[in-house]
């Protein structure tokens, strides 16, 4: 993983903690606005530049480099100008993901459905991999796709919170509800009349 990305993650985990999903969900509308221009609506919400100093901490172990560490003769212009350009990318990076892992995550990846795939991985973590494994031609497969699809978006803001007791609640539900339907429709395939053999 770039160091690019590292921070955007981080940056975004660190605002989302800070501020919590519905202050997020706002500074995200206020950003989609047309006119705001390139001027980040966490400015609005926090001092958003200690943030990004924090994740720096957080993703790469370090401070970023400030004008005053050249001044004194700690570190070069070239390291500084990187530092401020990995500052300035990591930023946009979150900032076009709407500070959303998967999101951010799916941008990073540059492939088609890049958001369907790392959904399915989001599934795999919650999950495990053996329950995804199950034959979509199976017992309620259809149905059973078909209400995964509408839990997507719990599935990605619980992602994105990190809340491992939310997270494994969720789970339990989705499990409990997927295994309801795979009952209904065994029982309705054992309750369909066969034809008899000529």
């Amino acid at each position: 993983m770039s160091e690019r990305l590292e921070l955007a993650l981080a940056f975004a985990k660190t605002l989302r903690e800070l501020l919590g999903p519905e202050i997020v969900a706002e500074l995200v509308r206020l950003n989609a606005q047309p006119g705001r221009g390139n001027e980040c609506a966490s400015h609005d919400f926090c001092d958003a530049n200690m943030v990004m100093a924090h994740a720096f901490q957080r993703a790469l172990g370090r401070a970023p480099l400030m004008p005053g560490d050249v001044e004194e003769g700690a570190h070069s212009d070239q390291e500084l100008e990187r530092d401020t350009n990995l500052w300035n990318a990591a930023w946009s990076t979150a900032k076009s993901g709407d500070f959303s892992y998967v999101k951010i995550m799916a941008a990073a990846a540059d492939v088609p459905d890049s958001i369907g795939q790392c959904v399915s991985t989001a599934w795999e973590e919650v999950l495990g991999t053996d329950f995804l494994l199950k034959p979509a031609g199976g017992p309620g497969g259809q149905a059973i796709i078909a209400y995964m699809q509408t839990q997507e978006g719990r599935l990605v803001q619980l992602f994105d919170a990190e809340s491992t007791d939310n997270m494994q609640a969720f789970a339990t539900s989705v499990k409990n509800e997927c295994a309801r339907l795979e009952r209904e429709a065994g029982a309705v395939n054992v309750a369909k009349p066969r034809r008899a053999r000529p």
